[in-house]
Order: C-alpha cells, then sequence, then structure tokens
C-alpha cells in the first residue's frame, strides 16, 4: 500500500528544500496573524540567504538527530517587534528560538496584550510596575489569579501589597 498524503507531506518538509519551504510559509502566515508587513523578500531571496547562513550545517545536523523537534532548524527574528526582513533574522533551532520566544513573552517585550500591573504598600506608595499579572506574581511568590482579584476589587491585598491595573 502507498503512503498517505500525510506522510507524503512530512517527508517533503523534511528535505532540504521542504524546510526552506516550510520556514518562508510560516513567516508570510505569522506576519498575517500579528498583523506585520510580509516579509521582504522573495522565497528565491529567503533559500540563498539561508543556504549563505549555514542552512545546510543545521539541516544535516537535524537530519543526523533523525529530525528532533529541538533541532528542526528555525528562522529567528532578532526584533521580534519588527516584521521579517533578511537583516532581522538568524539561523537556529527551534529549541533555541522557542527559548528566547519564552523569555521575551515572561519579560512582556514578545506580546502588547498583556495588562501592566501597579505594585504599592499598603499605605499606598508606588513600589514598581510590573510587565503583567504573572510577573508580578512571580515577584511576590504567589499565583497571578491573587493579583488579578486585588486588581478586580475582589480581594483587599496579597502578600501584604495593594495592587492595581496600570492606564497604559
Amino acid at each position: 500500500m502507498g503512503e498517505t498524503n500525510k506522510q507524503l507531506a512530512t517527508k517533503y518538509r523534511r528535505t532540504f528544500k521542504g524546510r526552506l519551504h516550510r520556514m518562508y510559509s510560516s513567516q508570510r502566515a505569522n506576519a498575517k496573524r500579528r498583523n506585520h508587513h510580509l516579509p521582504t523578500y522573495t522565497k528565491q531571496e529567503f533559500f540563498y540567504w539561508a543556504i549563505c547562513n549555514d542552512y545546510y550545517d543545521l539541516y544535516n545536523s537535524w537530519k543526523k538527530q533523525d529530525f528532533l523537534k529541538k533541532a528542526t532548524p528555525s528562522a529567528d527574528r532578532l526584533d521580534n517587534t519588527k516584521s521579517y526582513t533578511l537583516s532581522n533574522l538568524r539561523l537556529t533551532t527551534w529549541e533555541i528560538n522557542d527559548a528566547a520566544a519564552h523569555l521575551d513573552f515572561k519579560s512582556g517585550k514578545l506580546f502588547n496584550k498583556q495588562t501592566k500591573v501597579n505594585q504599592f504598600t499598603k499605605t499606598g506608595i508606588f513600589i514598581a510596575t510590573h510587565v503583567s499579572q504573572s510577573a508580578a506574581a512571580r515577584a511576590v511568590n504567589t499565583s497571578q489569579g491573587n493579583i488579578g482579584r486585588v486588581c478586580r476589587g475582589g480581594r483587599k491585598s496579597v502578600k501584604g501589597f495593594l495592587w492595581e491595573f496600570t492606564n497604559e
């Protein structure tokens, strides 16, 4: 019996050209989803750039690791607030790209949808602004739900502090 369409697609995505095609297609889809400009380069220009930037070595390493997800070649934006341009890209692995995105998310750099939270003493003295409820919760070792309840008026304080959403 022949291979299914899914098996054939997976096989193609694991080829030298197929992985490049997948990376380029993902960049276009992600730019649209984020309301960024589409990549400023063509697929052919991206392929050429990748090959000139050690894609061959990255691909062969992935292949030697039997196509392990964390070793998958990935195009990472150097500045996640900007769209895809060749000058804003680096080649890396999925694992490194994912770890960088996680750090940017935790620090508040990656997503603008996080609501900043101000922290005050119980006497009302301002202490700090945190990039999100989660960041505030990590700072005082509590849950983000507790911070949110204080901000919404369902609780008076958490860990001896007053909290409120910022107007930013």
